[in-house]
């Protein structure tokens, strides 16, 4: 056996490895996050928090390369190589991935290129010692990167001292100032102008009733603009009454004077900013929205992978990627952690109404928050049609753009406007609160928005561009004066630089810093052009645009208006007349087509109560329907047509289908869907039922928990199946996304075969019914594409939160059943062995939960050495039963875990070669303390699965110092 490499080539290796990930991972990150550092502003990150994320970019993969390269050289040279070479060529993969991603090269192309350089260039590394000297030289380069990170402009003022609030405002003596009125301030996010008007350019009293009571009661600023088409510098510009000049933190330390620090006072202002900083802590403490808590950095790592992500990731799969839309973090929030109810739009509106002060005299209301804005998920009477976040934009959006087809435009401009119904009420709820609280007349209300949005098809959504400037710069902008009682319109130019002057004037308060807004109700002449900071290309500084002073919005009322003349936000769709009616029981069957439903279990148990209800329904023609021209179809809700749509290419999956359905009709329990297409002549169409795709209704199977006799299923067909634990058929269930999702998987783990059902009972009510999958068997549990595994979309019909007692859960396959448990993600297993209220052992090795199943992983250990007060043990396993990487876990008596490793695939080695088991692998750890440690448990780990591994040979005991085979 060849000599173990020497300190100087492991460090070699090291920098190599460093310079590469610098490369491939960090400097491309760096780019990003350094143009303005919203990012670290939305997590409540400062300077220090933002050089410790830049640090551990470079280090963490670094650190994890190294281990598994040099674990690789300690099994032998060869092997080492081959890590190596992998490392090199992935990592070259990823570095030739960005600038292809960037020229949109289509992943077809840019994903056997970038590998195909990888591979050369791990060959030539491997082969070259004048490549390696080069990558040598380039070793300095991360620290470099890392500087110039440090010392750019966005995360350099980061570290900026907030400056204290002045201890009494300018121009008023604190009587003064507690007798003033008080001060509300709500900015929406991503509402357009446009989106609350009818026809005649007025307030569409039909759709939003409470925009119009606003507006009857306070003055409306028709031809108001934003001075920046991104939040990060819209905001910080209305705050401050000045025109943003350079791409800097919204944070109080790059905007030390503002709204906040000209009337707040420390315990008399009730904040929520949802994506800026610019009220100094001193003020508003640690917001919940900024405070730091146990477990952030996981969620705060993802965010920063999912950025990578998009980087590294071409088209069309990139389109998959959850949305960085959203804002700047949890945009993965909603996939599969609780964690996102901190960054829900309609808790944090509430938590502002609940914190608006009983004597609102002195007191400062500022709330910023991310509606109407994608991801679209409401239904104007607050209850959700979707999950808290989508995996992709919604149908309609593709890559920051507008689909360019009229029909899928439409229908994403549907759900944004069904979405600000949901603002209306959200104002609605405002208006009520504040007449409960007797502050209508001693308030001054403010309601704008950041920005808009542009609906037009084929059109950028946020970048203004010719044709969507009044789409994207005009906003609502209502200001209700104390005392006023009467609406007024006011067409004059105005901005929302405005509003800080206006409100100082409004409460006789002087503006002690030079802005560039005016009072609206002053003389002061309006300027003759609109100034708004825009990005440039690069997305690295601003640029300023000049616009008209007029802009008109009338195109894009007048095609809503055109879309829904009745302010009927569902009638939309061909042949609409027909909404409403029965679906004809002699409607032929149309020959060659079929249809199946995304997520068709949630119409299984509806609960019309419920705040989640099915109201979108999604899906797609088969077999053989890619290529057909675009068919209009009707869809049937328990045999009454509800809606009508037309279908639309979906890449190689053919065509789709998608629409939106009234919250009146469901029933409780199982509701039918029906797909038909018409046919004929537009003039006398005909409607021809699609056969397949059976939506999901209502099992029969009863659960029989009776107090007499052992818990049974009774099956559709009268069969007994009685609830037996440990027999093999094993499973779990959590929750995810604000509890939208339950996600597990359920199977037979000595087989490894799924079950064929999970069912849900609540108080011995059906409320779910699902097959988790229906791929090949498997048995890597821990994997999303395993047939066992399964998420869906909580039941509408479920009445109490899926954690409560009274829901329970079972794996149905054949003639068996067990029931599973459900573990709450904000309450983690610890770390260790333990046994469930069922009877079942788990292994707890986090992030993963292990079932304990004998023999599934074979192996034993057969050395177990004490070395002074260190422990190690060593051994073989054999992993081709549960396949994939073996992890060794070690436990103390108590059942906690002492060591855990991966295993060393030995193969490559004669003694291995030699073996006749080719799936044997070896492994080996060590512990620092025996005495702690001792006595032992080993297991084996592998395709999430656990086996408890025999002990070949007896431990040492105290003052021994080995053991032997």
């Amino acid at each position: 056996m060849s000599a173990p490499p020497s300190t100087p080539a492991r460090l070699w290796r090291g920098l190599h490895l460093l310079a590469l990930v610098a490369l491939a991972i960090a400097q491309p990150l760096y780019s990003v996050l350094a143009s303005g550092a919203d990012f670290f502003v939305a997590w409540g990150l400062g300077f220090a928090g933002a050089a410790v994320a830049a640090v551990a970019l470079l280090v963490v993969p670094t650190v994890a390369l190294v281990l598994a390269v040099e674990a690789a050289f300690a099994v032998g040279p060869r092997s080492g190589r081959v890590a190596l070479g992998t490392a090199v060529a992935l990592l070259g993969a990823a570095t030739a991935l960005a600038p292809l991603v960037r020229a949109e090269v289509h992943a077809a192309l840019a994903v056997p290129l970038a590998a195909g350089l990888g591979v050369l260039l791990a060959g030539l590394y491997l082969r070259l010692p004048l490549l390696r000297s080069a990558v040598s030289a380039f070793s300095f380069a991360p620290a470099v990167m890392l500087l110039l990170f440090l010392a750019s402009p966005g995360i350099r003022r980061l570290g900026g001292a907030a400056a204290a609030p002045p201890e009494a405002p300018a121009g008023i003596e604190d009587a003064a100032a507690a007798s003033r009125p008080g001060v509300v301030v709500v900015v929406f996010d991503e509402l357009p102008l446009a989106s609350l008007l009818d026809a005649d350019l007025g307030i569409d009293a039909r759709r939003l009733p409470a925009f119009a009571r606003l507006a009857a009661t306070s003055t409306w600023y028709r031809q108001a603009t934003t001075v920046a088409e991104q939040t990060t510098q819209a905001i910080p510009a209305l705050l401050t009454g000045i025109v943003p000049r350079d791409l800097r933190p919204a944070t109080a330390a790059s905007h030390p004077q503002s709204l906040f620090t000209l009337f707040g006072r420390p315990g008399r202002v009730n904040v929520v900013e949802t994506l800026t900083q610019v009220c100094p802590e001193a003020l508003c403490g640690a917001a919940p929205a900024r405070r730091w808590r146990r477990g952030d950095w996981r969620f705060f790592a993802r965010d920063l992978a999912l950025v990578w992500a998009h980087i590294v990731t071409p088209p069309p799969a990139s389109s998959r990627l959850p949305s960085l839309a959203a804002g700047w973090r949890g945009f993965g929030a909603g996939d599969d952690d609780a964690r996102s109810a901190r960054f829900d739009p309609e808790r944090s509106f509430r938590a502002f109404l609940d914190g608006l002060p009983a004597d609102p005299r002195g007191t400062l209301s500022f709330v910023h928050i991310n509606l109407p804005h994608l991801p679209y998920q409401f239904l104007p009477s607050g209850r959700r049609y979707g999950p808290t976040s989508e995996a992709t934009h919604p149908h309609g959006i593709r890559g920051g753009r507008q689909v360019d087809n009229e029909w899928e435009s439409d229908q994403a401009l549907q759900r944004h406007l069904l979405q600000v119904g949901f603002v209306d009420r959200l104002v609605g709820e405002l208006l009520d609160r504040l007449r409960e609280l007797a502050a209508t007349d001693d308030t001054l209300l403010v309601l704008t928005a950041d920005h808009g949005v542009s609906m037009r098809p084929g059109f950028p959504r946020r970048t203004v561009s010719p044709g969507t400037e009044a789409d994207i710069l005009q906003v609502p902008l209502f200001v209700k004066y104390p005392g006023q009682v009467a609406g007024a319109i006011d067409d004059s130019v105005v901005q929302t630089i405005d509003l800080l002057p206006t409100i100082a004037a409004a409460l006789d308060t002087r503006v002690p810093w030079r802005v560039d807004g005016r009072d609206l109700r002053s003389a002061a002449p309006a300027p003759p052009t609109r100034t708004v900071a825009l990005l440039s290309e690069n997305k690295q500084a601003l640029r300023h645009g000049e616009f008209p002073p007029r802009l008109d919005v009338g195109e894009s009322a007048r095609r809503i208006a055109r879309l829904f003349p009745q302010g009927d936000l569902l009638a939309l769709g061909p042949f609409r007349d027909w909404i409403g009616s029965e679906l004809p029981a002699e409607a032929p069957e149309a020959a060659g087509l079929g249809w199946i439903l995304e997520d068709p279990w949630t119409f299984a148990a509806v609960d019309p109560q419920s705040r989640f209800l099915p109201c979108q329904v999604r899906g797609i023609l088969q077999p053989g329907s890619r290529g057909l021209p675009a068919l209009p179809l009707a869809i049937a809700v328990n045999g009454r047509i509800r809606a009508t749509t037309w279908t639309f290419e979906r890449g190689r999956g053919g065509r789709a289908f998608t629409a939106m359905l009234p919250e009146e009709i469901w029933q409780p329990g199982a509701n039918r869907i029906e797909i038909a297409v018409f046919t004929g002549p537009p003039g006398a169409p005909r409607l021809s039922r699609i056969a397949g795709g059976e939506a999901a209704t209502a099992s029969r199977t009863r659960l029989d928990d009776n107090w007499f006799a052992s818990d049974a299923l009774i099956l559709p067909d009268g069969a007994r199946v009685p609830i037996r634990n440990g027999d093999g058929l094993r499973g779990f269930v959590t929750v995810a996304a604000e509890k939208i999702y339950l996600q597990g998987w359920v199977a037979d783990l000595t087989t490894g075969e799924p079950a064929d059902r999970l069912l849900a009972f609540e108080d011995g009510k059906l409320i779910l019914d699902v097959s988790p999958g229906d791929r090949p068997a498997g048995r890597n549990f821990e994997r999303a594409d395993d047939p066992a595994y399964f998420r869906i979309l909580i039941p509408g019909g479920l009445r109490s939160s899926p954690l409560d007692p009274a829901v329970r859960y079972f794996a149905l396959l054949r003639d068996r059943a067990a029931e599973v448990p459900i573990f709450d993600p904000d309450r983690p297993v610890p770390a260790g062995l333990f046994r469930d209220r069922f009877g079942d052992d788990w292994l707890a090795d986090p992030p993963g939960l292990l079932p304990l199943v004998a023999g599934v992983v074979r192996g034993r250990v057969e050395n177990v050495d004490r070395i002074g007060e260190a422990l190690r043990i060593s051994g073989r396993v054999r992993a081709d039963a549960a396949g994939g990487a073996v992890r060794i876990v070690v436990l103390r008596a108590d059942g906690t875990i002492a060591a855990a490793a991966l295993a060393q695939d030995r193969r490559q080695e004669p003694e291995a070669a030699a073996s006749d088991s080719p799936a044997e692998v070896r492994y080996e750890l060590g512990m620092e303390s025996a005495r702690e440690t001792l006595p032992i448990r080993v297991f084996a780990a592998a395709g999430g699965v656990a086996s408890e591994l025999e002990i070949a040979v007896l431990p040492p005991q105290p003052g021994e110092t080995g053991g032997g085979r």
